[in-house]
């Protein structure tokens, strides 16, 4: 008896949290809109006719659950797939100069709450990162010299850069290892950067504000 309570409370608790996630029709349509997807599009994604995404979003037809779950996948893979970076990204760039002291830049990260920092050359091209580490490895090192030298003596590579249209998804691979930004580049210079906080930022925004 013990257990068949149990594995009832298990699907009870699962089904909850499905349907907390599984939009409905109204939220389906905000959510295509917000996406930017006709109803064909979302439709052929879905593998359902477009009639049906039109009944389903004026609420003459009450779908299955198993229906709206598929259509509600279509849509959150596309998102996932083919948003573009600038939706995500913020700007400006905080940045520092190659020739910047060390005491500067970290002021500059304490200030505005960052953790690395890209560095750049007089003509604002990406030539290296400043990175927590590379600060603290700095004093540990070089202890009361370190707040002299330069971004060029302590800086790390440059952070991966990708352009405004890359998709959102080459962005979530990254942020997924162990890279702690992404800096989106056009004509060679940042425009903006996507930490994960940006992506928590976005699909928070994107799921839960659904009217």
């Amino acid at each position: 008896m013990r257990d068949r309570h149990a594995t009832l409370l298990f699907f009870s608790v699962n089904l909850s949290l499905v349907m907390e996630f599984i939009p409905t029709p109204e939220e389906l349509r905000a959510l295509r809109r917000r996406a930017g997807l006709t109803q064909a599009e979302l439709a052929k994604r879905a593998g359902v006719s477009q009639s049906l995404i039109a009944r389903i979003e004026a609420g003459t037809v009450n779908p299955r659950l198993s229906t709206l779950a598929k259509i509600y996948n279509a849509l959150r893979e596309y998102v996932e797939e083919e948003v573009t970076v600038d939706r995500v990204m913020h700007s400006p760039v905080i940045t520092v100069s190659v020739d910047e002291s060390v005491e500067r830049i970290v002021k500059v990260m304490w200030d505005n709450g960052i953790s690395q920092v890209p560095v750049v050359d007089k003509s604002g091209y990406v030539i290296g990162t400043i990175h927590e580490r590379d600060v603290v490895d700095a004093f540990l090192k070089y202890r009361e010299r370190a707040l002299h030298m330069r971004a060029i003596d302590v800086m790390s590579e440059p952070l991966p850069m990708i352009s405004k249209n890359s998709k959102l998804s080459s962005v979530v691979k990254l942020l997924r290892s162990e890279v702690p930004a992404v800096l989106v580049i056009e004509e060679g210079k940042p425009i903006g950067i996507v930490t994960r906080s940006d992506l928590m930022k976005f699909f928070a925004g994107f799921w839960r504000e659904r009217g």
